[in-house]
């Protein structure tokens, strides 16, 4: 598993949330 990726998948999530909420 790449951690790189699995950071960047974070930081989509919590960008998202932020938008949304």
């Amino acid at each position: 598993m790449n951690m790189k990726f699995s950071y960047k998948g974070f930081l989509f999530v919590v960008v998202c949330s932020n938008l949304l909420f």
